[in-house]
């Protein structure tokens, strides 16, 4: 019984996290990028993203939601991933990366 206990939460875990990358604001979408002489965002709240580490932190999911809530759009969830301590956040990045590890 943990195993499909372990499974749907995992399940609504990736859910959860695809819907929020499809929802949220593109800094990259066309609508910046027309009149722009390179194809850079004109966006700087993704500028101090640090991807360097193989693994999903609290700081770097935080850094992550800022990033893509560049026009509100998931306002919700960074205000929420805010409010949360770094522990609570540590159990949700631990079960991100290990499906990630699992099913890359």
């Amino acid at each position: 019984m943990k195993t499909g206990f372990c499974s749907h939460y995992r399940a609504w875990i990736t859910a959860g996290l695809m819907g929020l990358l499809v929802a949220c604001s593109n800094p990259l979408s066309s609508k910046h990028l027309v009149g722009l002489q390179n194809f850079r965002s004109p966006d700087l709240s993704c500028s101090n993203l640090d991807l360097s580490s193989p693994d999903l932190t609290p700081k770097v999911l935080r850094s992550l939601l800022h990033c893509l809530n560049s026009k509100n759009e998931i306002e919700a969830y960074e205000n929420l991933s805010d409010s949360v301590s770094d522990e609570n956040l540590l159990s949700l990045t631990d079960e991100v990366n290990g499906l990630a590890k699992v099913q890359p």
